[in-house]
């Protein structure tokens, strides 16, 4: 069962106040309660887990003033890491729920049941991709966005999922690659929903319980596959989806980005910025922090390699053939680590935070390289 850590809490309670993930971590007793809400995850099963977090962002809050909407959002994250979902509605029920949760008035087994009474792994709308061999290859941010693509085809009641419900999808995941090079090139979720429903309104009626995928979609989808190949990738994520939706001018989403401004060479020049990690300045800008910067090869060796808090991850690591891959979406390490440099409270020198370029997810978090300046 996959658990959230303490970079990934901070990067949801920073979300939520505006601030970076780093500062989130800097001050106590945050940081303490951060790696609190962590233990507090040890449970036997995902009820247990959720249940203990839940209890734990409420009961002694990282950030007090927002401490129901980062356990809310917390909690929804975890079950979702683990393919699951948490049932929320009726909003004002689960509001009042939290709400004695944080007063300490529900016992932690009425916690535990009221969490598992509203678990629920998703009915996937899309049984004939997962059946097909590339969806293997789609990366978590990448399986969502078609969740996403179906939910704006139903929110407007069309009864289909086209490249311009796909096009909303991606946009939805603002921290996905194709969602931050949609964003950079001026693309909005708002935008894009309003366009569509002026070409095409809404629906006469609410959609069936599956909705199909236009043939334009399912040709978008085979195309990712070869932007996929054609970058070297063995994985799709959000950047090839988006990328697929250009090989069709035909398509709603193709022309929605066509009216936008943005050319399938715009596209695919955002996206390389965003996998390099490279700002579009120049040519040697690196967005990561401090420390390694953004050369993989050194965050690998200087830090990850170098560094005994890292065996654990080491030893988890997938080394075969192809090498080192993460092991959420199987980029392959280190061409597609990054590291950010943070200041973390606590600790006589900086930490990394060592991620995956391409999904995002958090590799490990150290407390710097040996030797390194404190």
């Amino acid at each position: 069962m996959r658990r959230l850590g303490a970079i990934e809490l901070a990067a949801v309670a920073a979300e939520v106040v505006g601030v970076d993930r780093a500062a989130a971590l800097a001050e106590e007793p945050a940081a303490t309660r951060f790696r609190r809400a962590v233990d507090a995850q040890q449970g036997a099963g995902l009820a247990e887990a959720v249940a203990g977090l839940l209890r734990q962002l409420l009961t002694e809050p990282p950030l007090p003033e927002v401490a129901g909407r980062v356990a809310v959002l917390a909690t929804a994250q975890l079950a979702a890491l683990n393919d699951d979902r948490l049932d929320l509605s009726p909003p004002e029920d689960a509001a009042r729920f939290v709400a004695d949760v944080a007063a300490g008035e529900v016992e932690p087994d009425k916690v535990q049941a009221w969490v598992r009474a509203r678990l629920s792994r998703p009915h996937h709308p899309f049984p004939d991709v997962m059946e097909a061999p590339m969806f293997k290859r789609f990366t978590a941010r990448a399986k969502a966005a078609l969740t996403n693509a179906e939910s704006a085809a139903r929110s407007m009641q069309h009864g289909y999922v086209g490249t311009e419900h796909l096009l909303i999808g991606i946009l939805r995941d603002r921290m996905s690659v194709g969602g931050k090079a949609l964003t950079t090139l001026g693309l909005t979720e708002d935008a894009v929903r309003s366009e569509v429903l002026h070409r095409v309104g809404e629906g006469p009626e609410a959609p069936g319980a599956r909705l199909p995928f236009t043939p334009r979609c399912k040709h978008a989808m085979e195309h990712a596959l070869k932007e996929a190949l054609a970058l070297g990738h063995n994985y799709i994520g959000t950047e090839h989806l988006a990328l697929g939706l250009t090989h069709d001018p035909g398509g709603i989403a193709a022309q929605v980005m066509a009216e936008a401004g943005i050319t399938a060479s715009d596209l695919r020049h955002e996206v390389m910025v965003q996998l390099t990690g490279r700002a579009s300045g120049g040519p040697g800008a690196a967005t990561t922090a401090g420390g390694a910067g953004g050369d993989p090869e050194r965050i690998f060796v200087d830090i990850v390699a170098g560094d005994p808090s890292a065996a654990d991850w080491r030893r988890r690591a997938d080394v075969g053939t192809s090498g080192p891959a993460c092991a959420r979406c199987d980029a392959p390490f280190p061409e597609r680590l990054g590291a950010d440099r943070v200041e973390v409270a606590g600790l006589d020198r900086p930490a990394h935070i060592v991620h995956c370029r391409t999904c995002g997810a958090t590799v490990t978090v150290l407390a710097g390289p040996p030797g390194a300046e404190g």
